[in-house]
C-alpha cells in the first residue's frame, strides 16, 4: 500500500536549535569555461534550522523520537528497524523483503482485503519497504484518527497473518516482478553493476527483492522465522511527528507495545568494503535491438559517517546531482543524446559508491562513453568552476529547507541516523561540515575519488552496437560528434547475464 504525497503545515522547531545560515556564504572562484553560464544563487543569511527530536523509552526498550509539529492534524509515523536486506543468509537473497511484503496481507482478524478496506476508510496510507541497511513501516493519518489506524499498524507489526494462501499469491507476484525487472535496461544495469562492484558474498551485492532462483527456494516457514528474528524492540526505534504531548504519547505507546519483547538482531558486522577495485572493468549486457544503451558507471564513495561525505555530497551535486549539473548540461543540452544524466552517491553503513548514469541513443553509444570519460577527466583534476559551490551550497540548502516543510521529509532526515544506530544530532555536524566546506575540500576529494582508471563501467544494449561503439572509440580515439579523447582507455569487454553471472562466448550463462 503506497502513501499518497500530501501538504502539510511547516512543523514547530525546538529551543536551542542549530543553525546553517553559513551554507551559501562560500564562493567558488575558478576560470570561465566555454559552457552555457547558469544562474548563481545570491547570498541568503536567513536562518535554517534542525528540530531536536524528543527521546522516550518505552519499557519494552524500544526508543521513540518524537519530532513535535503542533497544530498540525496530521501524523506521520516511521517504524525503523535495524536489519536490511543485507541480513539476507546466502542463497535466500530476497528473504526479508518478501517478509514485508506478506505483514499487509492480513493480520489475526482481518483479511488482507478487510485490512486494505479499514485503512482506506480512516483515510490512512501505509509503506514497507526494505533497504540495505534498515526496513521501514510507515503510517500516515490524521490526527483524530491516530488510534484506530495505529491499532492497525501495531497488527501488522506484531500480528501479521501470514497465511498459505496470500503466501502464494504473494511469491507469485514477485517472482512476475523479477521476470518483468530482467526487461528493464535501467534495473539490470543497477542489478549488475551491484553484484560487480561489492563482488559475491558481500552483503550489499546482492538486490532487496533477490533473485529468482532465491526467492524460489524460500519458504513460508523462513518467511515467519526471518520476521521473529527482526522485529524486535531492540532492533527498532519509531519516529513521529505531530502534536502531541509526550506523556500521553508515551502512555498510548505503551498499551500497544506491552506484549512486544525481544532482544536486538544481529546486524551483519561492520567489515569494510575491500576498497577500489583491483582494475578497471567493463561489462556487457546484451538487450538485442535495444533503441538505447544503459551507461551505468561506479566508483567507490564513502560509509555514511564518513567526515569527508559532505563534501563528497558537494562535489556530487557538481558533477552529476541537479537538472543543470555538468553532466547533464554536456550530454542533454550540448550533446543532445538523452533525456538525462546524473550522478548519485550510496552512502551506507559498512560501505559506499557513487554511480553516475544515463540511457543514451544507441547510436550515441561511443560519444556517450567519451563524454562521460571527459566529465570524469575533469572532476579529477579538482577544479571548480566560477560560482559551482556556491551553487551546489544553495541546492543542498534548499533541498534540506523542502525536507523540513513536510512531516515525512522531517521524519527521511533522521531515519538513516536512526537506523545506524547514531545520535539525533548527526545531520548537524553533517551539515555543520558542509556549511564550511571550501573548493579546496572539494578538489581534494574529487581528485580521490573521480578517477576513471578505479571505475567500474557496466553498458545494457544490443551487444552488436555496443561492440562497435567500443571499436571505434579504442581505434579513432575519439567518437563521432566528439573530441580528441586524451589518456583514454577501457579494458576489454566481459558479457553477463541480466541478473549479473558470467556469460559464455555463444551467450548463454556459465
Amino acid at each position: 500500500m503506497r502513501s499518497a504525497p500530501s501538504k502539510t503545515a511547516p512543523p514547530r522547531c525546538a529551543s536551542g536549535l542549530w543553525a546553517v545560515a553559513a551554507i551559501l556564504l562560500i564562493g567558488g572562484c575558478a576560470a570561465p569555461t566555454k559552457q552555457a553560464e547558469v544562474p548563481i544563487p545570491g547570498v541568503s543569511s536567513a536562518v535554517v534550522s534542525l528540530p531536536d527530536p524528543e527521546i522516550l523509552k518505552l519499557s519494552n526498550g524500544l526508543e521513540v523520537w518524537l519530532i513535535h509539529s503542533d497544530h498540525v492534524p496530521l501524523v506521520d509515523v516511521s517504524l525503523i528497524v535495524r536489519s536490511g536486506s543485507s541480513s539476507d543468509p546466502k542463497g535466500k537473497e530476497g528473504l526479508l523483503s518478501l517478509s514485508m511484503d506478506m505483514m499487509d496481507e492480513g493480520t489475526g482478524q482481518l483479511n488482507s482485503i478487510a485490512l486494505a478496506d479499514e485503512i482506506q476508510f480512516l483515510g490512512a496510507s501505509l509503506d514497507l519497504s526494505t533497504g540495505k541497511d534498515y526496513s521501514s513501516i510507515g503510517l500516515r493519518v490524521l490526527k483524530r484518527n491516530f488510534p484506530a489506524a495505529f491499532g492497525l499498524f501495531t497488527d501488522i507489526l506484531l500480528r501479521p497473518s501470514f497465511s498459505e494462501q496470500e503466501w502464494e499469491r504473494t511469491r507469485r507476484l514477485s517472482l512476475n516482478d523479477l521476470k518483468q525487472r530482467e526487461e528493464r535496461p535501467t534495473s539490470v544495469a543497477r542489478i549488475v553493476g551491484d553484484r560487480l562492484f561489492y563482488g559475491e558474498g558481500h552483503p550489499y551485492s546482492h538486490p532487496e527483492d533477490g533473485y529468482l532462483e532465491s526467492v524460489r527456494g524460500i519458504s513460508l516457514a523462513e518467511i515467519r522465522k526471518a520476521h521473529a528474528a527482526v522485529f524486535r524492540p531492540g532492533n527498532a526505534v519509531l519516529l513521529i511527528t505531530g502534536d502531541f504531548e509526550p506523556a500521553a504519547l508515551r502512555r498510548e505507546l505503551e498499551e500497544h507495545f506491552s506484549g512486544w519483547k525481544g532482544p536486538p538482531a544481529a546486524l551483519p558486522e561492520k567489515a569494510a568494503h575491500p576498497g577500489a577495485l583491483a582494475a578497471q572493468q567493463l561489462v556487457v549486457v546484451d538487450k538485442p535491438g535495444a533503441a538505447q544503451t544503459v551507461i551505468r558507471i561506479y566508483l567507490d564513495g564513502k560509509r555514511y559517517e564518513s567526515p569527508e561525505a559532505p563534501y563528497l555530497a558537494l562535489a556530487n551535486t557538481i558533477f552529476g546531482g541537479t537538472f543543470t549539473s555538468r553532466l547533464n548540461s554536456n550530454l542533454r543540452e550540448e550533446k543532445k543524446i538523452t533525456y538525462g544524466a546524473r550522478s548519485g552517491l550510496a552512502s551506507r553503513r559498512l560501505w559506499g559508491h557513487l554511480v553516475a548514469s544515463s540511457s543514451v541513443e544507441s547510436g550515441a553509444t561511443a560519444l556517450g562513453i567519451s563524454e562521460f570519460f571527459r566529465e570524469f577527466q575533469e572532476m579529477a583534476r579538482g577544479s571548480m568552476r566560477k560560482g559551482e559551490l556556491r551553487k551546489a551550497a544553495s541546492t543542498q540548502r534548499s533541498r534540506l529547507i523542502e525536507s523540513l516543510q513536510t512531516q515525512a521529509g522531517l521524519l527521511g532526515i533522521y531515519s538513516t541516523a536512526a537506523a545506524l544506530n547514531l545520535e539525533p544530532t548527526e545531520r548537524r555536524t553533517f551539515y555543520a561540515a558542509m556549511a564550511t566546506a571550501g573548493e579546496k575540500d572539494l578538489e581534494e576529494i574529487s581528485k580521490k575519488i573521480y578517477l576513471w582508471e578505479d571505475t567500474l563501467v557496466v553498458l545494457v544494449g544490443d551487444r552488436r552496437v555496443i561492440d562497435q561503439a567500443l571499436e571505434e572509440l579504442r581505434k579513432n580515439g575519439r567518437a563521432r560528434g566528439g573530441g580528441p579523447l586524451k589518456n583514454f582507455h577501457l579494458p576489454q569487454a566481459k558479457y553477463f547475464t541480466r541478473e549479473g553471472l558470467p556469460e559464455a562466448a555463444d551467450g548463454t550463462e556459465k
